[in-house]
């Protein structure tokens, strides 16, 4: 998960639009999205009001840094 977090943004920043085209300019549906396609689930509704401030305050890409450095990225053997 932290190496994720070291991305350069302006290199996977441009693929940010194509996954998320479906979802338009709706913030809710590209935050529905992004936890689709992060963790394979949708969020809950105070995940969703936390992850509305991230896109608005930063952007999109912000949000999905934020997503694969979370911690359901850790596991235990």
């Amino acid at each position: 998960g932290a190496a994720v977090g070291l991305l350069d943004a302006d290199v996977y920043g441009p693929s940010i639009p194509h996954l998320f085209g479906e979802a338009g300019d709706d913030i809710t549906k590209q935050i529905i999205r992004a936890y689709e396609l992060a963790l394979n689930r949708t969020p809950s509704s105070d995940e969703k009001n936390d992850a509305a401030s991230v896109v608005r305050t930063h952007d999109l890409a912000a949000l999905c840094r934020a997503l694969f450095n979370s911690n359901e990225f850790l596991y235990v053997d």
